[in-house]
């Protein structure tokens, strides 16, 4: 069983986020929490093997909360659940330490496969992102 953290400050989205997941018979919804700063401590504590972050969060942004958990807990992996358009946003969030990105108005489909995808210790981003990013990590 697979553990997972969801950091969104919806409380709708989140938890139709957490009923997704739960839905599939080896992930298991063990937090949710509303903001980065809480996130922080409870991410720590809870020990979960992955992180689903949205990157607009009060206060602290979600992208402030990646390179933070790359730092005091870099085994955890993260996936990012964002309402942001992919093309500004993802190549981003990658290099700041998410293994994934998938846009909120897509994420009802590809939710599961891009968990299972990051689990695995992959990277999950759409095709058309997935060719940006190899070119722009080969160029340097």
């Amino acid at each position: 069983m697979h553990t997972i953290v969801l950091v969104d400050d919806h409380p709708l989205l989140r938890k139709g986020l957490a009923r997704t997941i739960e839905a599939e018979a080896d992930l298991d919804v063990i937090g949710q929490m509303d903001n980065a700063e809480e996130a922080l401590g409870e991410v720590e504590a809870l020990d979960p093997d992955l992180v689903v972050v949205d990157i607009s969060l009060p206060g602290m942004s979600g992208m402030e909360l990646i390179k933070h958990l790359q730092s005091r807990v870099p085994e955890v992996q993260i996936l990012v659940v964002s309402r942001h358009d992919e093309t500004l946003y993802a190549e981003r969030c990658i290099r700041a330490g998410a293994r994934g990105y998938v846009m909120k108005q897509e994420a009802g489909d590809d939710i599961a496969r891009a968990i299972r995808k990051v689990l695995n210790g992959r990277i999950f981003v759409s095709e058309e992102i997935n060719e940006r990013l190899l070119q722009s990590m080969a160029e340097g």
